[in-house]
């Protein structure tokens, strides 16, 4: 009897009263005695022998030569190249595929390699899940023009889950994850003063001159005092901060 691994076996005895066991290799495992009669067995099946129902040690019940079929692990892969839409959410197509069947597949994005690293949150977004299918092909928008590293070069791949929790990963894709079009020129230079920081181009001193430029120009801003306050307390943060800061 050729089986899935980690089927359950359910097993019942209706007659004598000798506690009946079921024996697969040296495992032994004794059946549950039922109120109204009889016993029942259930047991995870995890590994090929010949699977005896025995009563005391001589009397053999039933037996069969158990197979187990491993589960592997799950496939999965870009449909198509991620895209940007012009509403500047990245499509992405994902087709995925295990033998039992795919209960999850996410996008990990990471920036491409740089000599700092720069603290921000994650991009792994859950493209699909809740699901059992032996084959999934499907379509997911995600709209991370507000992610720091927005405008910049990624790399990004799918994992996928199946329903025994193995995963498995595509292969690493680069891309340019889109980024909102700012028309006010300082929006545009405060947007490029986060990128240099990020991508760790200019020095940390550097940056904070620069954004204190823009701080202590308020008539290219409207003399808003809100974003007065704020540019020059990012400029003071850079400043101060060491060198080897990791945020």
């Amino acid at each position: 009897v050729a089986v899935p691994t980690a089927s359950t076996l359910e097993a019942h005895v209706t007659a004598g009263s000798g506690v009946p066991r079921a024996t697969i290799g040296d495992d032994r495992q004794d059946f549950a005695r039922l109120e109204a009669g009889g016993f029942v067995l259930k047991k995870i099946l995890d590994k090929p022998g010949t699977l005896k129902i025995v009563r005391g040690w001589w009397s053999t019940l039933a037996r069969w030569d158990i197979a187990i079929i491993p589960d592997k692990p799950p496939a999965v892969g870009f449909a198509d190249p991620p895209d940007a839409m012009p509403s500047g959410a990245l499509r992405i197509d994902y087709q995925a595929t295990d033998d039992y069947g795919v209960t999850a597949v996410a996008l990990k994005v990471r920036l491409v390699p740089r000599r700092r690293h720069i603290v921000a949150d994650p991009i792994d977004p859950v493209l699909t899940s809740g699901q059992s299918e032996k084959a999934l092909h499907g379509t997911s928008f995600q709209d991370l023009t507000s992610h720091p590293w927005a405008g910049m070069k990624v790399l990004a791949k799918l994992v996928a889950t199946d329903g025994a929790g193995q995963t498995a990963e595509s292969d690493e894709v680069p891309l340019v994850l889109p980024e909102r079009s700012f028309q006010n020129p300082v929006a545009r230079d405060i947007i490029d003063a986060r990128k240099q920081i990020i991508l760790d181009a200019v020095s940390r001193r550097d940056s904070a001159l620069r954004v204190a430029q823009i701080a202590y120009s308020p008539q290219t801003y409207g003399d808003d005092l809100s974003v007065f306050l704020a540019l020059r307390t990012a400029a003071g943060e850079l400043h101060d901060r060491p060198p080897d800061s990791d945020e």
